[in-house]
């Protein structure tokens, strides 16, 4: 399927103009012009307007537009909320418009900024993507003139919702940046996106290390003596870096609520000596990093007390946000940052931002906020390219492509359920960079004697259903370790000091292989090769070779499975299961999975490795 036309639409002190292409001019009001790369189908779309008015314009709407032929069509979209990100699926559209929007400010709450038609019965079809500073929507119209199959119009950009964007004469306005793919089946045409991606937005990729983070073992509740145990344990299974989740800021605030006082707590957790225990931490030769959230204050916080006017108040939580648009704010809030890193000699940053921002009563719809934070992010990595900066996304709701650009690794979900988070990870696959991503191993180990298995050599380790520790699950060590070998980054949380001598051998083997695969993992294409309720499987393919990772329930007795890997050199030699096959043998005869079966297991996973020898 290919689209009839590309162009702009927009509405513009008072009146709407339609452009039938991306590079052109309404006399005496404004041109636009457009950089577009385009690469094995897939292009990215870059357009300015220009204000050659002579006056100021006030815009309502600034749309991408594409005109595709007559259907009937189905939509694939996704939509995301806290712990349940990425869920996606088609649907026929019958000839009806769709909008996809999100809560304001944070880009992946409620819709995702991604929308896949194809026609009904074809597996071809295009994918669009929206690259947002802000708020942003993507609004399919039926063009329905006569009693035929109607074309179908999406428009892609920024929301207009609140839209009165505001551009003086002579001033240029980048729009945000829209991604257009034709693809001839969905999911076999990922491998070509994330190449894509790579090159052109992210085409370098730092090498991130292992990472222990504190916060899914007690939370909140830093005590100094647990931290140790844990630190000894995270070096013994080697981890690389070690972090301090929230509840170590807000001078005598309890718990996290401090948010916006970077000052240490006096009577708790460090009692002001954290940089003492960061020494600790290099000492024991892991960095020492911090969880930060930089956009979120705390009514009473020393800073908006003293320049209240730097701040301005989100309605809907009675939190406040910094206004980066005032120098003296931006200066303030990128002194802080550094002054932190030189503090306590940061490796390590986890930004979070667990509020809405609010309405942005500028009419920008938060494009001149969004674009100065990343700046500010651009602008820290820049002076310590040393430091992994993180984005914490599911507290932020900012996982559209975007934010690549601007961060080393993207965390894309508090769910630490290792077997529900693989269904978020194949609604990452279609939309987004793996290589991009870092999920948490969250074990903890009980005595096996308080368990009465079937299975007595089996170890009683447990993880969280969810992102807390209010309901838990037993779970195979192995399985855990498994499930979670995804991504550009392999992260563990939780109570890594209580595993047993024989557990943590097991952790620190597949420690061990993923170093030996970082930078391939780094690189990698992703594809799904299968998703039902009872058996899932994902590959990563590059030069390499390939891996692929598959969970299944071992009580559906379902004996061995056959995938058909992707992304293979058809002439290339590879060896899987000890066997040399070539790579068009592995992509047309498939590979088999041995789904071990037991009456009392529920979810399993296991690894298997496609090694390129010649």
């Amino acid at each position: 399927m290919k689209e009839q036309s590309i162009g702009l639409l927009a509405f513009c002190n008072g009146l709407q103009y339609k452009l039938d292409t991306l590079n052109g001019k309404v006399d005496g009001v404004f041109e636009v012009s457009t950089e577009i790369r385009t690469e094995n189908g897939i292009s990215l779309i870059s357009p300015v307007i220009k204000n050659i008015s002579g006056g100021e314009l006030c815009f309502g709407k600034a749309y991408v537009s594409v005109i595709l032929p007559p259907g009937p069509y189905e939509a694939f979209t996704q939509y995301s909320r806290w712990s349940n990100e990425n869920m996606g699926e088609w649907l026929p559209l019958g000839g009806r418009g769709l909008l996809l929007t999100h809560a304001n400010g944070r880009t992946t709450e409620g819709n995702n900024p991604f929308l896949a038609m194809r026609m009904i019965g074809d597996k071809g079809g295009m994918a669009f993507h929206v690259l947002p500073f802000g708020d942003w929507r993507i609004r399919v119209w039926s063009l329905a003139f006569n009693s035929t199959e109607p074309p179908m119009e999406v428009d892609l950009g920024i929301s207009d919702e609140t839209l009165a964007f505001r551009l003086k004469a002579g001033e240029s306005w980048a729009l945000p940046e829209v991604i257009v793919q034709s693809f001839k089946d969905f999911d076999a045409s990922t491998g070509v996106l994330h190449q894509f991606l790579r090159k052109y937005l992210v085409p370098t990729m730092k090498r991130l290390p292992i990472e222990y983070n504190t916060w899914l073992d007690v939370y909140s509740e830093l005590d100094v003596p647990r931290m140790r145990r844990q630190l000894a344990a995270a070096k013994e299974l080697g981890c690389e870096v070690f972090v301090i989740d929230a509840g170590w800021f807000g001078c005598d605030d309890p718990g996290w609520g401090g948010v916006g006082d970077w000052r240490e707590k006096t009577d708790s957790a460090f009692r002001g000596k954290m940089s003492d225990f960061a020494e600790e931490v290099r000492n024991a030769g892991l960095g020492f990093g911090i969880w930060l959230e930089p956009e979120r204050f705390q009514q009473g916080v020393p800073v908006l007390r003293e320049h209240p006017e730097w701040f301005v108040l989100i309605p809907e939580t009675n939190w406040y946000r910094i206004d980066l648009e005032q120098p003296a704010a931006y200066a303030y809030q990128k002194n802080l940052i550094l002054g932190l890193i030189d503090k306590y000699k940061l490796a390590y940053i986890k930004t979070d931002m667990n509020a809405q921002l609010g309405i942005d009563e500028t009419g920008a719809s938060h494009f001149r906020y969004a674009k100065l934070f990343y700046q500010l992010m651009d602008e820290i990595r820049a002076l310590h390219p040393e430091m992994v900066l993180e984005c914490c996304a599911s507290g932020a709701m900012r996982t559209e492509l975007e934010a690549i650009r601007h961060f080393d690794v993207i965390f894309p979900s508090d769910s630490s359920n290792p077997f529900t988070q693989t269904d978020m990870l194949i609604g990452f696959i279609r939309r987004f960079l793996p290589g991009m991503l870092m999920r948490w191993i969250t074990p903890r180990e009980l005595p096996t004697a308080d368990i009465p298995y079937f299975d007595k050599s089996r170890k009683a380790v447990i993880a969280p259903v969810e992102a807390t520790w209010e309901e838990y699950m037993a779970v195979d060590p192995e399985s855990l370790l498994a499930v979670n070998f995804v991504g550009g980054q392999y992260g563990f949380t939780g109570d890594i000091a209580s595993l047993s001598a024989e557990t943590k051998a097991l952790f620190k083997k597949y420690i061990d292989k993923y170093k030996g695969m970082r930078d391939f993992m780094r690189k990698a294409d992703g594809y799904c090769l299968f998703d039902a309720d009872e058996f899932k499987a994902v590959e990563f393919a590059g030069e390499e070779g390939a891996l692929i990772m598959f969970q299944y329930i071992a009580s559906s007795n379902l004996g061995k499975r056959t995938v058909y890997p992707l992304g293979l050199k058809a002439d290339a030699t590879y060896e899987v299961y000890g066997e040399k096959r070539t790579g068009a043998s592995i992509m047309e005869e498939g590979v088999l999975l041995d789904c071990k079966e037991n009456q009392h297991w529920k979810w399993r996973a296991a690894l298997v490795d496609i090694k390129k020898i010649g």
